[in-house]
């Protein structure tokens, strides 16, 4: 269910929304590398998961309302015994540039957090070198320079879930053409 809102006169957005089915699943905390004669593999049956995204300006230009910025926010959980992720958390500020001069350019900076699920089995950890939660930071500047080019650079830095991964700095450039 999205509804749009309109917070200090501006526009935006909230969003709440769901996932279910009934598909049988291996359980996450099963070790499927042990059988047994006549002793199957513990399944679940079914799975879920709940998010609630916003985004709302906080400043629009007068002369075209399209144009502004604003922040954003995400959360979700998930039914931990089918899913590797248990919840994510995620946050920023984006939107049109606010140099007057560079009108079709666009900015972001967010956040994320996302949760490892409990129910990983033990031997998941062992084989992998251990889950934690992840998290990083992304920070874009996106510039038009012609009617249909577009070039970005974007520095990410990534604290993965994996324990033996070492925390990432990415530095990106993207050009786009819009044919």
């Amino acid at each position: 269910m999205r509804v749009p809102t309109n917070f200090f006169g501006k526009p935006g957005h909230q969003l709440i929304a769901g996932t279910w089915n009934s598909r049988e699943y291996t359980a996450l905390d099963q070790d499927p590398r042990i059988l047994f004669p006549n002793v199957p593999i513990a399944k679940q049956s079914g799975s879920w998961s709940l998010f609630w995204n916003c985004d709302q300006y906080l400043v629009t230009d007068s002369s075209n309302p399209k144009r502004g910025w604003g922040y954003f926010g995400r959360a979700g959980i998930a039914d931990q015994g089918t899913n590797p992720l248990g919840y994510f958390l995620s946050g920023g500020i984006g939107g049109s540039s606010p140099l007057q001069t560079r009108q079709r350019d666009s900015f972001g900076v967010g956040y994320y957090y996302a949760a490892t699920s409990n129910d990983i089995a033990p031997f998941i950890n062992t084989i992998f070198g251990g889950f934690a939660d992840g998290q990083g930071v992304e920070m874009f500047y996106n510039i038009t320079t012609a009617k249909r080019l577009t070039i970005t650079p974007d520095i990410q830095v990534l604290a993965p879930s994996r324990e033996k991964l070492d925390t990432a700095l990415l530095v990106g450039l993207r050009a786009n053409y819009n044919f």
